[in-house]
């Protein structure tokens, strides 16, 4: 679409005219800035900082807490080896249980019973208390390495495209 002569000078007339004018505005706001600016200083960076900033937390006592917590890791360690203990000796109890009613299924499997006078009480082992182990030893595991992966079933041919 070409422009007609009366559009081009309607367009360079209103760029005459807004230019200048663009220019004294800014001339004008700049002048009346820098004649109005304060006398008096700004606030210090430092007081508007301090007032922002939140109040530090409170310090933190790493060896105290460390402290706790070994004690309580002691504390949980006296009761795995209380309730160890109480394992053992109920199950030495169980066997021993297990152990007399088979001898006295036994027994009377075999006939030897001859009458009620014949009847002998079990005897019954008392279970013996075996400290637990100074310290957990874990099995030795021996490692051994993946076999190495096979080579390719067929020939490989690589860029050159010759089997090699």
């Amino acid at each position: 679409m070409a422009r007609t002569e009366r559009g081009r000078r309607a367009q360079w007339t209103a760029a005459v005219i807004l230019a200048p004018g663009a220019a004294a505005m800014f001339g004008a706001t700049t002048a009346w800035a820098e004649h109005t600016t304060p006398t008096t200083p700004a606030t210090p960076a430092s007081a508007v900082s301090s007032a922002v900033l939140p109040p530090r937390p409170p310090a933190v006592d790493n060896a105290g807490i460390l402290r706790d917590q070994r004690r309580h890791a002691a504390e949980l360690d006296d009761q795995l080896q209380a309730v160890t203990a109480q394992l053992r000796r109920a199950h030495t109890h169980r066997v021993a249980e297990e152990r007399a009613t088979r001898v006295a299924a036994a027994a009377a499997a075999s006939g030897s019973n001859q009458g009620p006078t014949s009847y002998q009480q079990p005897q019954y082992q008392t279970p013996q208390y075996q400290a637990p182990a100074a310290q957990y030893q874990p099995p030795v595991v021996q490692y051994q390495a993946p076999p190495a992966p096979a080579p390719p079933a067929h020939g490989s041919t690589g860029a050159s495209g010759t089997v090699k």
